[in-house]
């Protein structure tokens, strides 16, 4: 079991680098879209699940831990689920696609809590308990079985499964790398913008209008957010739209062009326009973002 106490300024530092890795990780997204269109089936899926694992939302709170009213809500104060990677393996998404219990959005929660009324999660509910009271002690408890320790071992094995799911994700990659490189070296550049192109509209397509901005606009706001609980939906979407403006001004190799120089081989006008909607709606989808962010 673990030990020790746990202090505010632990709690921040864990949740900066909640945020840093997610958004590092959402700076990859038009990357995998990519990859996806030249996966082979079996390993298109094989990214799919691992994806799923890593950073599914949206979440139901009260599957994990306690949410407002319901103080006794969740796997945490489940006893009756054991606490360990190949369990919480088996109950991610078992009954419900957003029963989850791994990924980023299951740590998120479990750090900052259902702080939908501006108070946050206190670092005392990572406080390990190490003493049973004579109340607990006369109804049969185990150390481990009290919410607090159930908790700090949660997050601890769900941190360490998203690392593994990472490395995961690392073999797939670098296992495929080798057929990757041949199947675009072997496309024409033709064929490669147009399999860029459609990498760009299926994430902006799926990753903010399917998946938030349409139901923002049929009310569901809570259902749009992606991060609520850190308030950091922003962030991910300014990585997202981040990546992919490194993709069209990266360059692989001294023999190469960007394709921000095909745009303006194209058009001088095709460019600029390109270049100053992009900025516009990017900063526009981050303020709204912020702004939804504070309301929910």
């Amino acid at each position: 079991m673990l030990t020790g106490q746990a202090n505010n300024e632990n709690l921040s530092l864990s949740k900066q680098a909640w945020l840093d890795a997610h958004s590092a990780y959402e700076l990859t997204t038009l990357h995998r879209y990519f990859a996806m269109r030249l996966l082979g089936d079996q390993n298109s899926l094989a990214l799919m699940q691992i994806q799923y694992q890593i950073n599914h939302w949206l979440i139901i709170p009260g599957y994990i831990d306690y949410v407002n009213g319901y103080p006794d809500s969740g796997i945490v104060h489940d006893i009756s689920v054991n606490l360990d990677v190949n369990s919480l393996r088996e109950q991610h998404g078992t009954f419900d696609i957003s029963e989850v219990t791994l990924g980023f959005h299951v740590i998120e929660f479990l750090l900052w809590g259902n702080d939908s009324d501006a108070v946050p999660r206190p670092s005392d509910d990572f406080n390990a308990v190490l003493e049973l009271t004579p109340e607990e002690t006369e109804n049969g408890y185990f150390l481990e079985q009290l919410s607090n320790n159930r908790r700090r071992l949660f997050l601890s094995i769900a941190t360490s499964t998203l690392v593994k799911d990472f490395r995961a994700l690392q073999s797939l990659w670098l296992s495929e790398e080798p057929s990757i490189r041949r199947e675009i070296e072997s496309t024409s550049g033709t064929e490669l913008i147009v399999i860029l192109a459609d990498s760009m509209s299926a994430m902006l397509t799926e990753e903010l209008l399917l998946g938030s901005l349409y139901p923002m606009l049929n009310g569901n706001f809570a259902e749009a957010i992606q991060s609520p609980y850190s308030r950091s939906t922003q962030n991910a979407v300014s990585s997202q739209l981040s990546g992919l403006e490194r993709l069209l001004l990266e360059r692989q190799a001294e023999s190469g062009i960007t394709l921000d120089l095909v745009f303006s081989a194209i058009s001088d006008e095709f460019s600029e326009f390109f270049y100053r909607d992009f900025d516009a709606s990017k900063t526009c989808l981050i303020l709204y973002y912020t702004a939804k962010g504070r309301e929910i």
